[in-house]
């Protein structure tokens, strides 16, 4: 077969699954949003690690599924990677992956390397939104880092 004509009917065929795949989540039910909101006050009566946490998050952000929360965790990454002291530190180590976690203290932490840290300030809204990007990582079980357990891998 030619291989342009393969490569178009995969790409044909891609775009036909991502269109039918979103039409179908947004056109969920207030059913499913209540199936959702159950299954996380199950979780949290059930004590299952971070879903309070996550419950808390979602819940303040409005979230009703598991596609705004991925669509959420995206945007938060996004905007975290935006502000201007995590791009500063980012362009200090171009070719570091950056990874975010929690410090013993309970305060966010951007990591570069060993030995190469940017602590976010606890009052500041980078450290809201790392917050919220870890919580829900964590319960989506996105951009964890095999690696470093407990830190997300952020894309840059």
């Amino acid at each position: 077969m030619n291989p342009i004509l393969a490569g178009s009917l995969v790409s044909l065929g891609k775009d036909l699954l991502q269109n039918v795949v979103s039409s179908a989540s947004k056109g969920e039910s207030p059913a499913d949003a209540e199936s959702f909101r159950a299954l996380l006050a199950q979780a949290r009566e059930n004590n299952v690690a971070g879903a309070n946490e996550a419950g808390e998050v979602m819940s303040r952000l409005g979230i009703e599924n598991v596609t705004q929360a991925e669509e959420v965790r995206s945007q938060l990454e996004f905007e975290l990677l935006a502000r201007p002291e995590v791009a500063a530190f980012q362009a200090q180590h171009p070719n570091s992956p950056l990874r975010l976690g929690r410090s013993a203290d309970g305060s966010f932490v951007l990591s570069a390397g060993p030995g190469q840290t940017l602590r976010l300030d606890p009052r500041s809204e980078a450290s809201a939104s790392a917050g919220d990007l870890l919580s829900l990582s964590h319960f989506l079980d996105r951009g964890l880092d095999p690696d470093h357990p407990g830190e997300v891998l952020l894309k840059g």
